[in-house]
């Protein structure tokens, strides 16, 4: 999503536009996206700084990591920054205004030119909602280790059976013990 800094009056502006995964540049993306990405973004300028506060939705595809079925999952996440020219130097506006506005983590992004890309950042954001261990529900039971059936769908008859890792030093003792 590309945001042209001279489009935009001094003041607010919201902006809502959907894009597909190939127009955001996410082609080449190791998410599967199941519909498209909706950004709703409140773009406000001062002077040439602007400060980007968007909402993002979509569904994406996820496969769980117990049972290896693929689910969808919904996204709904923000993103916000602070984007200043370059070569500008300090601004004489006050800090404590600066300061309002600046993200979560304190940073400020340098932009050049006269766009301001935030596709990446649009990513970054939407990758960061995604878990790294996906269920498609918190009682998944997975599959059996045994015969490989998903245990949502159907019982096995393998059982729960205790695996045994063959070494047991301390086997002598308990013998000892229970006499």
């Amino acid at each position: 999503m590309k945001i042209n800094v001279d489009g935009i009056s001094q003041g607010t502006r919201t902006i809502e536009e959907d894009f597909t995964a190939r127009q955001l540049g996410f082609a080449e993306s190791d998410i599967q996206f199941c519909k498209r990405i909706s950004v709703s973004a409140e773009v406000t300028r001062m002077g040439d700084e602007v400060y980007i506060h968007s909402i993002i939705r979509t569904n994406i595809q996820q496969e769980c990591c117990r049972c290896l079925e693929n689910f969808g999952v919904e996204v709904d996440t923000l993103f916000q920054g602070l984007f200043v020219p370059l070569k500008q130097q300090e601004s004489p506006r006050v800090h404590v205004e600066r300061s309002r506005l600046v993200d979560d983590d304190g940073k400020v992004t340098p932009y050049k030119g006269k766009v301001i890309n935030i596709s990446s950042d649009i990513l970054d954001t939407i990758r960061m909602t995604i878990p790294m261990k996906p269920l498609c529900e918190t009682s998944c039971k997975g599959l059996c280790t045994q015969c490989g059936v998903n245990r949502n769908q159907e019982e096995c008859a393998c059982g729960e059976r205790v695996i045994s890792s063959g070494y047991n030093p301390f086997k002598e003792l308990q013998g000892k013990f229970q006499k």
